[in-house]
């Protein structure tokens, strides 16, 4: 849901950062941390964890560095407004540190709240029954192991079961199975966990209006060498062939030709048909056109897989695109530089 807020995030506001102590079992703000000389996140939807971060605290000589999982806060007051909004939530985890002007500086390292799921393997012959909330199964999985909360927006089923390997990652069958059906996991700024579709509305535009918040500079990449552009999929004996024959992908009709995806047995969602399963796939991965990479004002509420709208022309930004990275340095501005990519 887009930020409905009273702060103008592209005027002149005055920010105060403050890291929280999370209280583990009710997940609320605990204790305050003081010292904190900087901090960065970064995320990327790509990444099995999506975000990462880094931190500098200064504490006494005397005190033991130790880890616990913080809530970055923004204290954001724009002169009519103020509020108070979390940045991330992550495990900070202590690393090398130095004696300066007589304090000690602790270098952290921020890990996803999502770790837990990485360390933990599948036993052989663990499976998504099908017919089953595979939604609800994947949050059960999470929660294994996870101290964070995790949510699901809506459900979705398998045709066949669906077996992992043992020794697969709790993240990684989490993933392949995610993959498979076109879903996603989004971690909120509070570090909690929500099983969903991919978002379909934007949670962000970037028009005139509000043209402010954008840095003028954007780069383009629409490079499209290598881009499959038709699909095939092979069951029990019935073969099914999905192409791609949109203007928008003509490259392949330049080289002269296919560049195949090529699937056995694939596991499709309950009710899907063959054909309706290579179509999926086929516009799953053809939904992008390019990326677009720019920096913008940070705004509440915007994470990967989120929608941003361009309707900015003047500077090459008049599309939809899905949002892949972004990296946050927090300071007397909080701007993100980010990554998206041109949904078609």
């Amino acid at each position: 849901m887009a930020y409905q807020g009273a702060i103008d995030w592209g005027a002149s506001i005055s920010r105060r950062w403050r890291l929280a102590i999370v209280d583990i079992p009710t997940w609320a703000d605990g204790g305050v941390v003081d010292g904190v000389v900087d901090v960065s996140v970064s995320r990327d939807r790509d990444g099995d964890l999506i975000e990462s971060g880094t931190a500098t605290i200064a504490m006494p000589i005397d005190e033991r560095p130790s880890e616990f999982v913080g809530r970055i806060e923004m204290l954001a007051d724009g002169g009519t407004a103020t509020e108070r909004h979390p940045i991330a939530t992550l495990r900070f985890v202590p690393g090398r540190s130095v004696i300066h002007s007589g304090r000690r500086l602790v270098d952290y390292d921020c890990y996803s709240v999502l770790r837990p799921a990485e360390t933990r393997k599948m036993l052989a012959g663990t499976y998504v029954p099908k017919s089953a909330d595979g939604a609800g199964w994947v949050a059960s999985l999470l929660g294994e192991c996870m101290k964070a909360p995790v949510h699901t927006q809506g459900s979705f089923a398998l045709t066949e079961h669906y077996s992992y390997d043992g020794g697969t990652s709790y993240i990684n069958a989490v993933w392949e199975l995610l993959d498979k059906v076109g879903w996603c996991l989004r971690i909120d700024e509070r570090g909690e966990v929500t099983v969903m579709p991919l978002p379909k509305e934007p949670a962000l535009v970037l028009d005139n209006a509000n043209a402010k918040l954008l840095d003028p500079e954007l780069e383009s990449d629409d490079g499209l060498a290598d881009v499959k552009n038709r699909w095939i999929a092979v069951q029990n004996g019935t073969m099914a062939i999905s192409v791609d024959e949109s203007d928008l992908q003509s490259s392949y009709t330049v080289r002269g030709y296919y560049v195949d995806d090529y699937e056995e047995s694939p596991t499709r969602l309950e009710g899907e048909t063959l054909q309706d399963y290579v179509d999926r796939k086929r516009d799953e991965a053809t939904s992008t056109a390019g990326t677009r990479t720019y920096t913008r004002a940070w705004v509440p509420e915007v994470l990967p897989f989120d929608i941003v709208r361009g309707s900015i022309s003047s500077v090459g930004l008049d599309c939809d695109m899905r949002v892949k990275s972004q990296d946050l340095t927090l300071g007397t501005t909080s701007m993100v530089t980010e990554v998206s990519e041109v949904l078609r």
